[in-house]
Order: C-alpha cells, then structure tokens, then sequence
C-alpha cells in the first residue's frame, strides 16, 4: 500500500492584522527540544528528561552544510538572493529526506518556492498593472532590465491579467464556501488553474504554435468520491488515487512526446491535487518507471479558503507553472511546429 504524503510545510495561520509577506517565507520549522543538565555527586552530568516523553524520543538529523553546500553564485546572481537568506536555505534544506538525490529541477523548485519572497518574482514594469496590489511592492525587480522567473514572453497585458485572476480567485472561493457552494470549489480551482497555464504557455508562443505536452498535471477529486470512506482511512484512499492518477499521467506523458518522435522534452511534471478547496503541489520525476512511481517530491500545501492567504497562493501555483513553461522553451527547438498562425486577440 502506498504511504500516505505529508506536506513539507508547516500551516501559515497569518492573522488578519499581519502581513502578506511573512507567509510566503515556506520551508518546516523544528520546535527546538530544550534539556537541563547538572552535576551529580560523583561529578557526572546527569542530563533532565523533558516532561513530554514523546519530544525526548525525537532525534534532529544531524546537519553537515558540507554536504549541502552548493555553488550558489549563478542562483544568487539571477535571483538576487541575499547570502544569508541561502544559508538560512541550505540549513532548510537538510530537514527534507533524500533531497540530495532528488532531479536537479525538482531541487530548483523546492529552493524557489522555500525562498519565495526573498527574491525578485516580477518585471519592475508589471507595477502599473498591479499598483491596487500594495503587497507586491517588495516583489518587483529593482532595475528594468532584470529577468524575473514570472515574466512575459510577448504580452505583458495578458501576464499581468492571467495573475490579477489568480489574485481573485481567493475571493471568489470564500464567496462559495458562504453562500454554501461547497461542492462547486473544486471546479473552480480546476478551471483557473488550467485557464492560468494556458495563458502562459500561450504567451510564450507555444499553445496554438507547437505540438507538445504539457508538463502541468491537475488531479481534481469529486467531492463526495469519498463520502462513504471512515476519515481514518481516508487520507490513504486519497493518496493511493491521486498517485494512480499520476501514473496514468506520466504514461501519457511519455506516450505522447514517443508518438511525436521528440526526444528531448522536461523531465519534471508537476501536478497539482485538488481535494476541496486545498491544492497540494508536488513534482513527479517522468525518468522513474511509472510502475514504480509511488510517492512523489511534495513542494507545497496551500489552503484556498484563506481569504488572506492569497499571496502565498497566487505564487505557490504561479512558480511551477512558470518553471514548466522555462522547461519547455528550453526543448521548443525540436518541437513540430503547428501549421498556420493563430491570430492573438490580445494584441
């Protein structure tokens, strides 16, 4: 049976008088586990158990930043991220089992979305366009000429519009949790979510230009597929489903890039599972057989009915779509190019 995933993130329970910015810091927290010592009568230091047996069982992993410690120049150079914010990320980094042997874009992922916040994400131009956002002010890129990972290709107007309806799409979802439309959230996370991609895969020349797969898998489950299952098993039911969909994903993935003849396509999808109004993000690694496919690389937990969550959100989807559509461009030279040219109503 499969193991049941948990998210690397702790819950942002950002109050309503705080800050957008603290939540988009991302990563685990570890509660530190305090001991006393004192010397006995013989001279020997007796250390004090902690009243809570459990937290006295628990054991840190040990932290060797040699191991961890990576040539940060280029990241830090495109990013603009500050070196202590890195080393507070390579200390992060190490509480996440087996990252080391995770693909090198799962691994950039992780490290965006973690660090999300602490780097630039927009085009110093895009201010204009989201000047009623006054939360974004600390996101935009200092000088003009800086590459941001969330940018336009060809068409600024709808970037910023395809982002403005992400930025809404919190709203919209606490507006049917209110008026008791439960059972419609889903479909709405699963439409703005495939509307979001195919704004940006289109913006950079490749949906109606090119014959290629998506590398963004969206799993949405019916809200009531479940109504029937004990809520102890419930989360392994869940998880067991969602994974065969990712399986099947993966499978048609491949299938369809052999039946194109390409051979050089990205490597990492990521899928986004939506089981209500939460979304959890994880990257799937297509060079592992599918057949052995059953646990995939969690990046993110986020929580769609959190009226004031709606920045992290907005980023936590924005960032991997973004990633995929860099992954894309960068094999678009051997994709089969679509006859014709599709007028764009934008311009």
């Amino acid at each position: 049976m499969d193991l049941p995933i948990e998210s690397i993130e702790v819950d942002d329970e950002t109050s309503d008088d705080q800050s957008a910015s603290p939540s988009l810091r991302g990563g685990t927290s570890r509660v530190q586990h305090h001991r006393s010592s004192e010397e006995d009568e013989d001279g020997d230091v007796v250390e004090e158990r902690n009243e809570d047996d459990d937290d006295y069982d628990y054991e840190h992993p040990l932290t060797n930043l040699d191991d961890y410690y990576e040539s940060e120049e280029d990241f830090q150079d495109e990013y603009d991220v500050e070196s202590e914010d890195l080393d507070w990320y390579r200390v992060e980094r190490t509480r996440v089992a087996g990252i080391r042997d995770w693909a090198r874009d799962v691994a950039k992922a992780h490290k965006l979305m973690t660090l999300c916040g602490f780097y630039s994400l927009f085009p110093s131009s895009w201010k204009c366009d989201l000047i009623d956002h006054p939360y974004l002010s600390g996101l935009f890129a200092p000088v003009k000429e800086k590459k941001t990972l969330i940018r336009a290709e060809s068409n600024q107007f709808r970037a910023t519009r395809a982002l403005r309806n992400l930025f809404e799409l919190q709203i919209r979802i606490c507006a049917y949790r209110q008026d008791g439309l439960h059972d419609k959230i889903a479909d709405l996370i699963d439409k703005e979510l495939r509307r979001y991609n195919a704004s940006v895969e289109k913006d950079a020349k490749l949906l109606g230009s090119h014959a290629y797969s998506s590398p963004i898998l969206i799993i949405k489950f019916p809200t009531l597929q479940f109504a029937e299952v004990e809520e102890d098993q419930l989360q392994e039911r869940v998880h067991a489903e969602a994974m065969r969909f990712c399986r099947q994903g993966v499978e048609k993935y491949l299938h369809q890039w052999e039946e194109r003849g390409v051979e050089h396509f990205p490597r990492v999808m990521f899928a986004f599972v939506i089981i209500q109004h939460t979304v959890q993000i994880w990257a799937l690694d297509t060079e592992i057989p599918a057949y052995e496919l059953n646990n995939p690389y969690a990046l993110r937990s986020i929580d769609m009915s959190k009226r004031n969550d709606w920045l992290n959100c907005t980023l936590s989807i924005a960032i991997p779509i973004h990633l995929s559509k860099e992954a894309l461009l960068a094999h678009r030279w051997n994709f089969p190019a679509l006859e014709g040219e599709e007028s764009d109503v934008d311009l």
